[in-house]
């Protein structure tokens, strides 16, 4: 009768001297990472939005160039004065948080920049490229409105009433542009919009 073989029991393979010292450098390490708090979630939003404000202020005077429609260059160039009123009330909350902004770049902001001069390198018809500015900045819109509401509900989570107040004023200037670049792209009753312009500018 023929002899059956025994199955092989392979042995774990021994973890290296070298990952065993990695794995216990990256254990100390979440040890020594310590929890943030809401506060902390809080302030790393601040300092996001603070830097996507920043980039905007360098970035709207080349908006305004570019725009070729009267009612959008006045605008960009209202707009541009309000985000600096809302760096200067970020950097007021700050201090009354008795707290320091990081030098973190908000990388969201960075996207929706990039991805607006990548646009804006395409070759276009005046009004297009005022459709096209349009799109860009109510991307940006968006994203700022949706960071304000939420710090404005963190800042009354926190019973922050002070801070609350300045980040509504940010808010409702938010809420205003987004408001005029969409009837400045839809138009109303009374006017054609520019993106019906640029659509019939052939």
């Amino acid at each position: 009768m023929p002899k059956i073989p025994k199955p092989k029991i392979e042995k774990p393979k021994q973890k290296t001297l070298e990952e065993n010292e990695k794995k216990s450098e990256t254990d100390k390490t979440d040890q020594k990472r310590e929890k943030i708090t809401f506060r902390d979630l809080f302030l790393l939003q601040l300092t996001n939005i603070l830097s996507a404000e920043n980039q905007l202020v360098e970035v709207l005077p080349t908006l305004v160039e570019s725009a070729t429609t009267l009612e959008l260059i006045e605008g960009f160039q209202n707009h541009l004065e309000e985000t600096k009123h809302q760096v200067d009330r970020l950097n007021q909350i700050f201090k009354i948080l008795d707290e320091r902004p990081t030098d973190e770049i908000c990388k969201a902001m960075k996207g929706l920049i990039d991805d607006g001069n990548e646009l804006l390198k395409e070759n276009m018809l005046k009004l297009n490229k005022d459709s096209a500015l349009i799109a860009i900045s109510l991307r940006i819109e968006h994203y700022e409105m949706a960071v304000y509401k939420t710090l404005i509900d963190f800042a009354k989570q926190l019973s922050l009433d002070e801070v609350v107040t300045l980040l509504q004023e940010s808010y409702k200037e938010e809420s205003h542009a987004n408001l005029i670049l969409t009837q400045l792209g839809e138009g109303s009753l009374f006017k054609a919009g520019i993106n019906k312009l640029a659509r019939d500018d052939v």
